[in-house]
């Protein structure tokens, strides 16, 4: 049994892709690729080299998921751009017990970048991102290590993918 008769639905289907066929012409193109499959952002993206990134164990981190990001697989041999990024870390208390002892931390991280053509020297596009994400202190000591070790990493994961949609987003334009 069915609460919409024949004509009804046949109505319903013509009115649902009525609508759609207006979509079909909308100017959405994926940032990445084209739909023919030759992606200029992809090429592009791949001719930056990406230098050591200072901030110890955090740079490295910023720096190898930028490099996954960008789609770099080893070094561009004549890098068109340099991507120059700092990385600042921040820690800031966010539970306090009423003795004192900070139990959550919050773990900020800064990355600030200047897409550098590698010919002339000219700044191409610059700006900072920033990463977020906390952890808890508990009673063993190395379990708190390797959970502000996570959130080094989950930072630098959120600060590497902005930049690198960031870096994408100029190619495209």
């Amino acid at each position: 049994m069915s609460w919409v008769s024949a004509p009804q639905r046949k109505f319903l289907l013509l009115a649902v892709l009525s609508a759609l066929i207006p979509l079909s012409g909308c100017g959405y193109t994926p940032l990445y690729g084209s739909m023919d499959h030759d992606s200029k952002v992809t090429e592009a993206m791949q001719q930056v080299s990406v230098p050591t990134i200072g901030g110890g164990l955090v740079g490295l981190d910023v720096r190898n998921e930028l490099l996954d990001s960008l789609g770099i697989e080893g070094s561009p041999i004549h890098p068109a751009q340099r991507l120059e990024v700092t990385v600042t870390p921040g820690l800031a208390g966010l539970l306090v017990q009423p003795d004192a002892a900070i139990t959550r931390y919050n773990y900020t991280l800064v990355g600030s970048y200047k897409l550098v053509d590698s010919s002339s020297g000219k700044v191409l596009t610059q700006g900072s991102v920033y990463g977020e994400s906390a952890y808890n202190v508990v009673a063993s000591q190395y379990a708190t290590v390797v959970a502000r070790r996570d959130a080094e990493k989950r930072a630098a994961q959120n600060v590497s993918e902005e930049i690198a949609t960031r870096v994408a987003v100029y190619f495209k334009q």
